[in-house]
C-alpha cells in the first residue's frame, strides 16, 4: 500500500488548526476572552509544575509565535508569574497562577473529549497502526 506523505503532512496542518479552533471555542464557552488558543496552549505546556523560559522557547511550546511577547502578556494578565533563579541570573522560572490553572483545565477538557471521540472511532474497528507509526516518525523528524 502506497501512502501519500504530502497529504498526511497537509492533514496534520489541518488537524493543528482544527485543534486550536476547538480550544478557542472552549475558551469562549468559559468566558476567557483575553487569551487566544496559542497562548492557552502555551500555559498548558508550561504546566502545573512550571518551566523555565528557555525550556518554553526550545521545547516547542512557542508553537510558532513570539514567545517573549506571550510570556510578557501572560504575566501581565496574571496567568503566570516569573521567579528569578538565584543560582543563574540568565534563567527565569515560569509558574502558573490559579487563573492559569483554570486555563490548563479548559485545554485538558478539550484534549480529553477529543481523546474519547478518537477512542470511539478506533473501537469501531479502524486500524490505526500505519498512521500511528507515521505520526510518531514525523514527530521525531520534526523535533530534531
Amino acid at each position: 500500500m502506497s501512502i501519500d506523505m504530502h497529504n498526511i503532512v497537509l492533514s496534520i496542518n489541518t488537524l493543528n488548526h482544527l485543534f486550536l479552533r476547538n480550544i478557542e471555542r472552549e475558551l469562549i464557552k468559559n468566558r476567557v476572552r483575553d487569551l487566544n488558543s496559542l497562548q492557552a496552549l502555551t500555559i498548558y505546556n508550561i504546566g502545573i509544575d512550571g518551566s523555565t523560559i528557555s525550556k518554553v522557547q526550545t521545547n516547542g511550546f512557542k508553537i510558532g509565535t513570539n514567545i517573549s511577547y506571550n510570556i510578557f502578556k501572560l504575566e501581565k494578565l496574571k496567568y503566570i508569574f516569573k521567579i528569578p533563579n538565584i543560582h543563574d541570573e540568565r534563567s527565569v522560572c515560569v509558574k502558573i497562577t490559579e487563573k492559569g490553572i483554570a486555563v490548563i483545565n479548559i485545554v485538558d477538557s478539550v484534549i480529553m473529549s477529543q481523546s474519547e471521540l478518537l477512542k470511539e472511532f478506533y473501537d469501531k474497528g479502524y486500524n490505526s497502526d500505519i498512521k500511528d507509526n507515521i505520526l510518531f516518525k514525523l514527530q521525531k523528524i520534526w523535533s530534531e
